[in-house]
């Protein structure tokens, strides 16, 4: 039961930390970072913004296996799912209105991470997880060949 309740903070976590590494690499790559009010003020040397690119993948592979480990049953990943989803349509229905209005860090982090790409994938990932899985039971059987299965090689002995 605690997983259930830990797992969507965790994906709530993920989606703001992943808005925060993408709305700093698209300032740093135009020569600013962007302060706690969300205006971009600090000025940077404009470069290629690859060490926060590497941090983005890096966060999205600690999160799909941390994933893994916490969301085993049913309630969990449906939770984790509603969560990633509802990050995404809230960011597609307030992005225009964040960004034009610059109104705080927080906002525009939540909206990034919420269209971020990486966050389209954890969706993928938590769909794929859920619909591809075998039952339990089935995880140490050893399966046969699908020649096996239809009867062919039997019946040609």
């Amino acid at each position: 039961m605690q997983k259930t309740i830990v797992a969507p903070i965790a994906a709530s976590f993920v989606v703001l930390l992943v808005g925060y590494l993408s709305l700093q690499s698209e300032g740093i790559s135009k020569g600013f970072l962007f302060d706690v009010g969300g205006i971009p003020s600090i000025n940077v040397a404009q470069r290629f913004p690859w060490e926060l690119q590497l941090a983005m993948v890096l966060v999205g592979f600690v999160a799909v296996v941390s994933y893994r480990q916490i969301a085993y049953d049913r309630a969990t990943k449906i939770a984790v799912l509603a969560v990633l989803v509802a990050a995404t349509v809230l960011s597609l229905l307030f992005y225009e209105a964040v960004h034009t209005t610059r109104t705080s860090l927080i906002a525009m982090v939540f909206v990034n991470g919420g269209i971020s790409p990486l966050t389209f994938g954890l969706i993928a990932a938590t769909l794929a997880d859920a619909l591809g899985r075998r039952p339990a039971g089935d995880a140490k059987a050893r399966r046969r060949p699908a020649a096996y299965q239809r009867g062919w090689i039997a019946s040609r002995k």
